[in-house]
């Protein structure tokens, strides 16, 4: 796999959930496919690799964002992480915990941009918390599998399998 391929695939998913991941909002929920495709790399790729991506992914989700540089970069990364030992500790092969991973993922990055919201000033509880983290958490994971799925058929993230590979997507 190119170098600028991958660039120019983090860029782009970058700036379509900066500027157009609002048109798949469901009941104001926007899901996060920055958060899908970073635990879809974890689980594929090599963790050096994948944690780059998420890196990656994170400064230009910080540099289009109102979060302080290296917030989501961090968030990004710390996700990689979680997801790829995660999928090894448990079946990473298995759908379901494909999709718990992309849920426990998207709710940790969502409480974080909260947290950072709160060190800013904005207030929020458990409503909000509700609203914007679990629902939207449930959303991303249910959006997730179906792109993850697709995104096997296509041959650009087909390269991006590690050694070993996972045994039911040969």
């Amino acid at each position: 796999m190119r170098k600028a391929g991958i660039i120019l695939f983090a860029a782009s998913l970058v700036f379509f959930q900066a500027y157009l991941a609002g048109r798949l909002s469901v009941l104001g929920v926007i899901p996060d496919l920055a958060a899908v495709f970073v635990v879809f790399w974890a689980l594929r790729a090599p963790k050096a690799d994948a944690f780059r991506f998420a890196f990656l992914v994170g400064i230009g989700l910080d540099l289009l964002g109102p979060a302080p540089l290296g917030f989501m970069a961090a968030s990004m990364g710390l996700v990689c992480l979680a997801a790829a030992s995660m999928g090894k500790w448990m079946n990473g092969d298995s759908w379901a915990v494909r999709t718990m991973i992309i849920f426990a993922s998207c709710l940790a990055v969502r409480t974080a941009s909260l947290w950072e919201l709160s060190a800013c000033g904005a207030e929020w509880g458990f409503r909000e918390w509700m609203i914007e983290a679990v629902l939207a958490s449930a959303c991303t994971s249910a959006f997730g599998i179906p792109v993850c799925h697709a995104a096997l058929h296509i041959p650009f993230f087909r390269a991006i399998r590690p050694a070993g590979g996972l045994t039911s997507d040969v």
